[in-house]
């Protein structure tokens, strides 16, 4: 059933977001490190997320934007993009800490 493949791609994409985000992302307190908004809708079955390559500030644009309706028929699609996307920007993420810490 895909509830179940959509139920595996959520816990996925939450695992990454904490690992993109487990420390506050600011860019007053990390500088230009990635970071990851993610919301729920439960009243319209829908989540959105937003990555921020640079760090998120008040008046940054995100690189990255999804808007996915879980109870449509290719939301297992756009989650499968969605955890591309958070993969590419893990190792964003990798490669400025190590810039960061030379």
């Amino acid at each position: 059933m895909e509830n179940k493949t959509i139920s595996k791609q959520l816990t996925q994409i939450m695992q990454m977001c904490y690992q993109i985000n487990n420390v506050e992302t600011c860019r007053e307190e990390t500088g230009n490190l990635p970071t990851v908004l993610v919301d729920f809708h439960g009243h319209t079955c829908q989540l959105d997320a937003r990555i921020y390559e640079e760090g998120w500030g008040a008046e940054v644009n995100p690189d990255y934007t999804a808007v996915i309706y879980l109870d449509y028929s290719d939301a297992s699609e756009k989650l499968n993009v969605l955890i591309e996307r958070l993969s590419v920007t893990l190792k964003l993420k990798a490669r400025k800490e190590k810039k960061q810490n030379v």
